[in-house]
């Protein structure tokens, strides 16, 4: 899996380990700026940073693996505060 940062806003998608099926899995629009994706052990969901330019604030989210309810998992509230470096842990 990666993230891919297009003009102002960005976009995660997913690949398979050979190359094949990417495809575009949240694209939140306008403002957002999500890197450092990583999948939980289960596979079940994604967390990422996400820089929102508009509000210059970087928080992690969380979404389902195939895109679905995105989830602001920390909320770092005032211009200029950084949260940073989602990582599920070891896999069981």
């Amino acid at each position: 899996m990666f993230a891919l940062y297009v003009g102002v806003g960005g976009r995660i998608q997913t690949v398979e380990a050979d190359g094949t099926k990417r495809q575009t899995v949240f694209a939140p629009g306008y403002g957002f700026s999500p890197y450092g994706t990583v999948f939980s052990p289960d596979g079940k969901k994604i967390a990422f940073e996400n820089y929102q330019s508009v509000k210059n604030v970087d928080d992690i989210w969380t979404i389902g693996a195939h895109g679905k309810n995105p989830t602001e998992v920390t909320r770092s509230g005032a211009a200029g505060r950084w949260e940073g470096g989602p990582d599920s842990g070891p896999r069981p």
